[in-house]
């Protein structure tokens, strides 16, 4: 999902980090929690965003902003097709 959103050099980077700080799983349940996290931010579900995982350090910081600007991604895309489909009818 961060392809759209980072440079192919900088994606490599962080999964370099990603590698050096936390095994696959971990780092996958935690991303996937994340997300869920921020997407219902994102879409207006809810009005803060949780506290996600045990740590507070800055790959949690960069992966938090990360899937932020995905999301963000996500919410632009669906409202420009949403508005499209009006303008259309």
């Amino acid at each position: 999902m961060s392809k759209n959103v980072l440079s192919l050099a900088d994606l490599r980077e962080a999964l370099k980090l990603q590698r050096s700080s936390y095994d696959t799983e971990t780092a996958y349940n935690y991303m996937v929690d994340e997300l869920e996290n921020v997407l219902a931010y994102v879409f207006g579900f809810k009005g803060e965003l949780a506290d996600v995982g045990h740590e507070h350090g800055e790959y949690k910081t960069m992966l938090r902003n990360v899937i932020m600007t995905v999301s963000y991604k996500v919410y632009l895309d669906k409202y420009f097709a949403q508005f499209t489909d009006l303008k259309e009818k």
